[in-house]
């Protein structure tokens, strides 16, 4: 049987906040250019866009308008649900951004690999979900002076049921050979409607 873990993080520091809002698609102005898709988050000149629905939160692309939006005709996986401990599965996508003949190629794979509890500055959450998600990116570009730059990353994920984004999220760069180089930290402190369906049966009682 597998062992629960206890992940101790009350002493992070904030060093900036950020807020997200999901809101619906057909409020914005490029909705009509991402087919499918159900949501976007406003980031000041440009919206991202995703697809919500019974099995999976997608980004299916970028609006920028004058030409310079990126587009998903394969959208890339956020999360596939519901989770359950010992999950495996693996997501390709594809992007474009036809104006500047930019392309980005990627596999994810997503494997539920530990459950327990999280203590966050926020308070402690029994019975999460966490979620190590390993990219493999490469982009492109065929303008006059081509140009291929591959790169991995690898991210961990803390879901509690009924709570639609994760409560943590850690990010490594770790295309320098392997190595592990933590880039990023973030914590949530407010739950977020997205309209995913409800996490409660993801993570083991």
């Amino acid at each position: 049987l597998p062992i629960s873990v206890t992940w101790n993080l009350a002493g992070l520091i904030v060093l900036y906040d950020d807020t997200t809002m999901y809101i619906a698609c057909t409020g914005t102005p490029y909705c009509d250019s991402f087919p499918g898709s159900t949501l976007a988050v406003n980031a000041v000149t440009e919206y991202d866009y995703y697809i919500a629905d019974v099995n999976k939160f997608t980004w299916s692309g970028v609006g920028i308008g004058g030409g310079n939006s990126v587009y998903y005709p394969n959208p890339q996986d956020i999360i596939n649900y519901p989770m359950a401990y010992g999950t495996v599965s693996v997501d390709t996508y594809f992007s474009s951004q036809p104006l500047y003949e930019m392309y980005s190629y990627g596999i994810d794979s997503f494997i539920a690999d530990a459950y327990g509890t999280l203590i966050l500055p926020t308070g402690t959450f029994p019975n999460v979900l966490r979620v190590h998600v390993i990219y493999h990116n490469t982009d492109s570009s065929l303008t006059s002076t081509p140009v291929i730059h591959p790169s991995r990353s690898e991210m961990y994920y803390w879901y509690t049921p009924g709570f639609h984004n994760p409560l943590l999220t850690m990010t490594y760069d770790t295309s320098g050979g392997g190595t592990l180089l933590l880039s990023d930290v973030a914590y949530y402190t407010a739950p977020v409607t997205t309209g995913l369906t409800n996490l409660s049966n993801s993570v083991p009682e």
